[in-house]
């Protein structure tokens, strides 16, 4: 069973946010359960993304953590909104 859901949510291939986010989560004793959202490059597509992110958090009553590399501030705007722990890698 993992111990904590994962979102890696870019508007490309999620490679750079899944690279950096597994190099964090590696430092400690967790075993997340990884979901990648590549191509979220519309507001349309982050609400989607959004939904699952509540979703998942309200299910498991914890946050999701989320790993996110979205440049578009628009775009960006729409998943820190989500419920889960957003960590931009360009901003944090």
């Amino acid at each position: 069973m993992s111990d904590r859901t994962v979102f890696f949510v870019s508007d490309s291939t999620g490679i750079t946010a899944e690279t950096f986010g597994n190099s964090i989560l590696n430092q400690f004793s967790i075993k997340p359960r990884h979901i990648r959202r590549p191509f979220v490059d519309s507001v349309e597509k982050a609400v989607q993304v959004v939904q699952e992110i509540n979703a998942t958090t309200q299910a498991e009553g914890r946050r999701a953590i989320v790993f996110t590399t979205v440049i578009n501030p628009e775009v960006l705007a729409v998943v820190e909104g989500s419920l889960g722990l957003v960590l931009d890698m360009f901003e944090t």
